[in-house]
This record gives C-alpha cells, structure tokens and sequence, in this order.
C-alpha cells in the first residue's frame, strides 16, 4: 500500500476560522500540533492569488521537484495569518512510498526562516528530526513519525482534493 501525503504540521494554538477561509483542512495530532493538508497546485493557487511570491529554503536534501515539495512563500504567510504571530513554528512535510520504497522530506521553520535543531542529525531533512524540532518525543518501540500517528494516514483526505480541484489552474 503506498503513503503519499503533504502537508504543514503546525505547533500551537490557530484560529480555525480563518484556516477554513483558506480551504485549510487540519488534524489533531497530539503534542500541541495540528496537520493542515495542502499539495503544490494548492500552495501556487493561494499564492497568486494573495499574492505573495517567492519560494521558502529548504533543506539540501530535500529533492523539491521529485517530491513536489510546497515550498512557496504564501505556507509562511498563511500560517503567520492564522496563528497571529508573525514567527509561527511548524513544518513542512512530504511522502512518497509505495511497498516500502520511496522517499520522504521535511523542512521545518519559525516564520519564513529555515531552522533545524541539529543540523548535523543523520536524519536532517526528515520528518522524524523535524517532528523532535516541534517536541515529539518517540514513544518507546515507535519512531516520532508513528508515535503521532502520521502513519494513519495514507494520503490526503478526497474531500480537499476535491476543493482543490476546483481551484483554476495557475500558470505564469
């Protein structure tokens, strides 16, 4: 069975209203984080259209085009916009698997700025480090992925594809 999500896994306190605004739809999922789905075609429609350009630095491992990482600029904006705080701590995430073989990547940030804990980790760039950088702690015999469960979910939800895939196509 294959696993592809991407998402944003936000530490702390928001305002759902407005995440609703934008289409964002979220999880609970334990440590003071919440999972917001989004994909590339979501991130390029909000970005033009609030129209905030640019892209966020990600990690060197971190293969953006394979994976289609959404790295624009407008992820830091809207999670600026519903937490209130200029500087919010979250995540940016990736999978692509299928029977075992593939790959993930993970950037985590405070505001628009690239942090990592240790970024000499064996695992920087992974979603793992950036789940301890957001204080996962693993639960013993589980790994910081499976102790906040991200392993139930398998890809993202149909119904916010199927918001997204209303939105118009962006092309420059």
């Amino acid at each position: 069975m294959g696993h592809n999500i991407s998402g944003v896994l936000l530490k702390g306190n928001f305002d759902a209203k407005i995440a609703v605004a934008f289409d964002l739809q979220f999880v609970s999922v334990g440590f003071d984080i919440t999972l917001f789905w989004l994909n590339i075609h979501y991130t390029e429609y909000w970005s033009k259209k609030l129209n905030v350009p640019g892209i966020l630095e990600a990690p060197d491992q971190v293969d953006e085009i394979r994976l289609l990482f959404p790295s624009e600029r407008v992820v830091a904006h809207m999670m600026a916009l519903i937490t209130a705080t200029s500087t919010p701590l979250y995540a940016i995430i990736v999978t692509d698997y299928f029977g075992g073989i593939g790959t993930q990547a993970a950037a985590l940030y405070k505001g628009e700025t690239l942090i990592t804990d240790d970024e000499h980790a064996f695992d920087y760039g992974s979603i793992n480090q950036v789940l301890r950088g957001l204080g996962v702690k693993a639960t013993r015999g589980l790994d910081e992925f499976d102790t906040i469960g991200l392993s139930n979910y398998r890809s993202i939800p149909y119904d916010f594809l199927e918001v997204i895939e209303k939105y118009p196509e962006c092309s420059d």
